[in-house]
């Protein structure tokens, strides 16, 4: 009996070293080191904990960050237009609380990186200044490469592991490529998107809707997440470059903000910031939001919001040109 339970404890303490030691080989979130001898394509799963990996483990001198509005940005096209060194940091449903911290820690590893493109998704705007719909876990957010056994032997992290460890097996680097593709979390095409604009078009008394008056209590809490995050980083950072940009959604986004009862909270917050960014000489702001050619072709989106690579790429060169900036000094 006892050595039946000593058989069993050896052969559970070996399983988890197996694992420590296939997790620490990949290493799916970097947290070690970027990927060496396997491939990954565009994936993105669990960002607030890659990001941290990506940051701590790369030669970089400029940052491509925000929510998913740019996820789509290649970055080699990046690095190719501005001859920079870019690393990806975008986060699904990231909050201004998540950019504030994840640009805070990129400042302590690399102080003296230079450029930044940023996503401005007024959406985030209406949330609290603190607000993180997904907690980050700070034991990702060390400067120093330390040991994890948290890490290791996490379950999620095998998952990750075993699905990189398989795909390398039996897929070559195009399929892999293919299958983690830009823009693979969406399917871009007309269809998706009318299909949910039919949940927003029943707008009961659309005319009532559209003299909604603006709530200065909303626009303040607004302003105040502004002043609380984004504007400390262009304040403490004036020897960076930013490339702030107004995202352009779709069309029928506009429709869902008069269903929400917020444009005008949202047009009278933008025109803030417009003339906030006057103030900023390091900053170039562009507004894509009323480029016809791309909000009014539903198949640039994956749904109200959500544009393709291929838009994004559009966004890059429009950027490089200086065209739709917003603000002058």
């Amino acid at each position: 009996m006892k050595k039946n339970f000593f058989k069993s404890i050896l052969l559970i303490g070996l399983s988890l070293i197996l694992i420590m030691i296939l997790n620490f080989k990949v290493d799916p979130m970097r947290f070690y080191r970027n990927p060496i001898g396997y491939i990954v394509g565009n994936w993105r799963d669990d960002e607030r904990i890659l990001n941290a990996g990506i940051i701590r483990n790369s030669d970089f001198d400029s940052i491509l960050i925000g929510s998913s509005m740019t996820r789509n940005f290649d970055i080699e096209s990046i690095d190719n237009v501005f001859n920079w060194k870019t690393i990806k940091l975008t986060m699904s449903a990231a909050t201004q609380r998540d950019i504030y911290y994840t640009y805070n820690f990129v400042k302590e590893v690399n102080p003296n990186f230079k450029n930044v493109i940023l996503g401005i998704d007024i959406e985030t705007f209406f949330q609290n200044e603190d607000f993180q719909k997904i907690e980050f876990d700070k034991s990702f957010y060390v400067k120093d490469r330390i040991s994890n056994p948290g890490y290791l032997l996490n379950f999620r992290t095998l998952k990750y592991s075993l699905e990189f460890l398989k795909l390398n097996l039996f897929k070559t680097r195009e399929e892999i490529e293919n299958i983690y593709k830009l823009g693979y979390k969406y399917e871009y095409k007309k269809e998706n998107v009318l299909s949910l604009v039919k949940e927003i078009s029943n707008l009961s008394s659309f005319e009532n809707i559209q003299k909604t008056e603006l709530d200065f209590r909303v626009l303040e809490n607004m302003k105040n997440n502004y002043s609380k995050n984004l504007k400390i980083i262009l304040e403490n950072n004036r020897d960076k470059n930013f490339y702030l940009f107004f995202p352009p959604y779709s069309i029928y986004y506009y429709d869902k903000l008069l269903k929400d009862q917020k444009v005008n909270e949202y047009n009278s917050f933008k025109k803030f910031l417009k003339q906030e960014m006057k103030g900023y000489s390091n900053v170039q702001l562009y507004d894509f939001q009323e480029i016809d050619s791309i909000v009014n072709n539903l198949d640039n989106y994956g749904d109200l919001m959500h544009f393709s690579p291929e838009v994004s790429q559009q966004l890059l060169e429009y950027m490089f040109k200086n065209e739709y900036k917003v603000n002058s000094y």
